[in-house]
């Protein structure tokens, strides 16, 4: 794993750049890998400016790890319906998930989050609506388990990581 450390280090930088440089929102983060738990552990900060024609009161972010967490997931159900079972029937330990330890704002301090009943958006409920063309600073801790790459071709598997919408 180490001569794929680089690799992913690389990896990471050119993702945040280039969305940095190409979006109104900026994201930033500090990831590290647990190679021996399959996980990530993630602190990231997300700018978000409301660039619509109306306030904010919700923000949506997708979480396309938690999609393979649970068997009601639409990408479960989608591999279910051209006859892949192997994610329906893995074990928990082959999964990925998401686990969020907390999340705040500069702006409005902690702040309440739900997943929708998909199981892969996170709904982010301001404290005070956001205006528009105001910005907000969202700060995130949470640990990404990745997943078997079997499933998807996304995840682990025996020569290394092959990543792909690991972050939210």
């Amino acid at each position: 794993m180490l001569n794929n450390l680089p690799k992913f280090v690389c990896i990471v930088l050119c993702t945040v750049i280039c969305f940095s440089i190409e979006a109104q929102h900026q994201i930033k983060m500090d990831a590290t890998l647990r190679e021996d738990m399959k996980t990530i552990m993630i602190q990231q900060s997300i700018r978000f400016e409301n660039n619509t024609e109306k306030q904010l009161e919700v923000l949506y972010f997708n979480d396309w790890n938690n999609a393979y967490a649970s068997r009601k997931s639409p990408l479960t159900i989608r591999l279910t319906e051209e006859f892949k079972k192997n994610l329906f029937l893995a074990r928990n330990k082959d999964k990925g998930n998401t686990c969020i330890n907390g999340l705040h704002s500069s702006e409005q301090g902690a702040l309440h989050w739900d997943y929708l009943e998909v199981g892969d958006i996170i709904a982010v409920r301001l404290k005070q609506p956001l205006a528009v063309g105001e910005a907000i600073n969202l700060h995130w801790d949470y640990e990404v388990k990745i997943p078997n790459a079997k499933f998807t071709g996304y995840g682990y598997h025996t020569s290394g990581y092959n990543l792909r919408y690991w972050y939210i």
